[in-house]
Order: structure tokens, then sequence, then C-alpha cells
């Protein structure tokens, strides 16, 4: 099962224009550890009883995969990305052995990918979890998927057809663009 915790914060200006170590450590918490925490909760309300969420019995190996989506980003790099991994296992969040899968960080472009993906026929739980239990685990999803997919268009969810098209035939009409 995917969850999905979306948040409209970004990082404060002491993180992205200071490089402030403590302010990180702040934004982190807000942004993501705190996240982290309402989605270990949820995700243990589903295990405990599936069936009051999905009207189906509990089935064998079930797993819950836990995503935050940033809408300001946040930094999707192997450093970050292990800082917020030990944070989690640090709090006790999201045991493997208890029926978490790896918990990640994306930025909503990268929900459209999957969404796109999805739209195409692939399995979106299994390319998550192909992403986590990857050397690319504490990369960017968009780095992952790029990896993973040469043909990017693949990315593209069905709605967002329409407004590129309209966008680039704007572009064509325009005077002096083509000089």
């Amino acid at each position: 099962m995917l969850i999905f915790e979306v948040h409209s914060g970004q990082l404060s200006k002491g993180t992205r224009v200071d490089g402030d170590i403590e302010w990180f450590k702040k934004d982190t918490d807000r942004l993501i550890i705190g996240k982290y925490r309402q989605l270990d909760s949820g995700g243990r309300e589903v295990l405990a009883n599936p069936e009051a969420l999905t009207g189906d019995p509990p089935y064998p190996d079930m797993k819950v995969l836990s995503y935050v989506v940033v809408g300001g980003g946040y930094p999707g790099e192997a450093v970050s990305g292990g800082y917020v991994e030990d944070l989690a296992t640090q709090g006790g969040l999201f045991p493997e052995e208890e029926g978490f899968g790896k918990v990640g960080i994306m930025r909503p472009a990268e929900l459209e990918m999957l969404e796109g993906l999805f739209e195409k026929g692939e399995d979106i739980a299994a390319l998550l979890e192909q992403w986590k239990l990857s050397g690319l685990r504490n990369v960017s999803l968009w780095n992952f998927l790029s990896d993973k997919f040469s043909d990017q268009s693949l990315f593209r969810p069905v709605r967002m057809g329409p407004r590129v098209e309209a966008a680039f035939e704007d572009l064509q009409e325009r005077p002096g663009l083509h000089e």
C-alpha cells in the first residue's frame, strides 16, 4: 500500500541561502521527520486493521510504502538522504519487521512522473520499492527514474499533453522567435 503525505513547505532562507546546518536540521524536522511521524502512525493503523480502510481482508506480506512530497523541495542527494534515513531509524519509524518498506521523499514533479508511468502500465509500487532498495535510494526519485527509463516522454501524464502542446503552439506563433 502506498501512502503519500503532501507538504507545501519549503526550506528556510537559513538553509537555502546561508547553508546553516542548524537551520537545515530544523527544516528537516519540520518538513520531513514531522511528516514521517504522521505516516508512521497512519501506516501502523493500516497494518493493524487494513480492512477498515480497504474493505478487504488483510493479505499475506502486506507492506506499507510511505512518501513525503515536499512542495518547496528538499535536497535529494546522498548526504541529506542518509541523514534523514538515520533520523527515521533512530526514531523507530517504519520498522521493516512490522510491515513497512523503505520510506522516501519526493517533489511534486516526481509524483507527476509516477502518474505518467502508471498511465503507461508501470507498477508504481514496484518502481518505488526498487528505488529505495537500489544504490540510488538516497538521491532523488527523478535521478532514479531518469536512469531507469531512457524515454522520458513516459513521464508526462496524459492530462498534461494538451497544456504542453498549447504552450508549444503559442511559442511557434509568436513573432520574432523564428528569425
